[in-house]
């Protein structure tokens, strides 16, 4: 335990990054069987870094294995939110998310279609005030906007433009535009 800095150094040393880089390199190729095998050998070495789980959720996803999709991406996040060094990884990971609840979400069907409509939103809803690209926010909140709205959620309607509207100057033109097109309908 007097030794976890220095041994969390090493961990992330040669056999680690290239680990890594090969898993993102193959899944960048779409050879999937790869960058699994390469994203399961960073695993094996340090579970700590995002990114390993977000070329298995990319790997789930290409699958159309959702579950597992969304269950890698939760990994991400929670291993991205450990050290401020992985913010764009965090947001990143945070943004996949929620596209991948929302993707399954329209896929759904009966009872499982307003359950995964929820959890979309409440991804959506935890990216919005932390994401810092304007398109990205603006497309959450209006997937977040279709859903409740499908699902006839007021409540759930007004808190997905609250951020924006709270704070306008921390976001741009086509966030802050969303935002207020949503509020009005």
């Amino acid at each position: 335990p007097a030794c976890k800095t220095e041994i969390n150094q090493w961990r992330q040393q040669k056999p680690w990054l290239e680990s890594v880089n090969a898993a993102i390199t193959a899944v960048n190729a779409e050879h999937y069987d790869s960058a699994q095998v390469y994203a399961q050998r960073a695993l094996t070495i340090d579970r700590r870094a995002p990114y390993a789980y977000t070329v298995l959720a990319t790997v789930a996803s290409n699958k159309k294995d959702y579950p597992t999709a969304v269950a890698m991406l939760r990994k991400a996040v929670d291993a991205a939110s450990a050290d401020t060094i992985y913010n764009d990884a965090r947001q990143n990971a945070m943004y996949d998310l929620g596209n991948t609840l929302f993707t399954e979400y329209d896929a759904a069907t009966g009872a499982d279609k307003a359950t995964l409509g929820k959890q979309a939103i409440e991804a959506w809803e935890a990216y919005i005030p932390v994401g810092n690209q304007d398109a990205r926010v603006a497309r959450a909140q209006a997937a977040a906007a279709q859903i409740a709205l499908a699902l006839k959620d007021t409540a759930q309607y007004s808190r997905i433009y609250a951020a924006v509207l709270a704070n306008p100057g921390k976001y741009g033109d086509q966030a802050v535009l969303n935002a207020g097109v949503i509020a009005t309908q």
